[in-house]
């Protein structure tokens, strides 16, 4: 990817007796250019924005900084099989399920009766579930 713009680009002396050894330079950054960069400016972009001096009342900078890693993100998914079930809203009830019954291959079924007995001996006293 290339952007089509020119990238602006300012450099001017430091206030420093030795203006040859350091300089400071300001980089504009544009939300909605970010797509058109190379990887390698857009991760220039990253370290550039994470190095601001900004303090973190300066809402816009870390706004930036997001849309910048959004843009890094959306373009690794698309070269990256993501994991797609390891967390999912069905699983607790499912694990919940599981604490209670089991599948025997046609449908769910209460757990054995000493498990439905402590489970009722325990309901009744507090103590708690016991362990399936």
């Amino acid at each position: 990817m290339t952007s089509s713009k020119p990238r602006p680009i300012t450099i001017r002396p430091a206030e420093s007796p030795m203006l040859d050894t350091a300089v400071e330079i300001s980089i504009r950054i544009s939300n909605s250019e970010l797509s058109g960069h190379t990887d390698a400016y857009l991760a220039m972009l990253w370290h550039a924005i994470q190095a601001a001096p900004a303090d973190f009342e300066h809402s816009e900078v870390g706004r930036v900084a997001e849309h910048i890693g959004r843009e890094i993100i959306r373009r690794w998914l698309r070269e990256v099989k993501p994991e797609m079930w390891s967390q999912q809203g069905s699983h607790v009830p499912h694990h919940n399920l599981c604490r209670f019954a089991k599948w025997n291959g046609r449908e769910w079924v209460m757990k054995d009766e000493a498990f439905q007995a402590e489970l009722a001996r325990r309901t009744e006293t507090g103590d708690g579930e016991p362990s399936p």
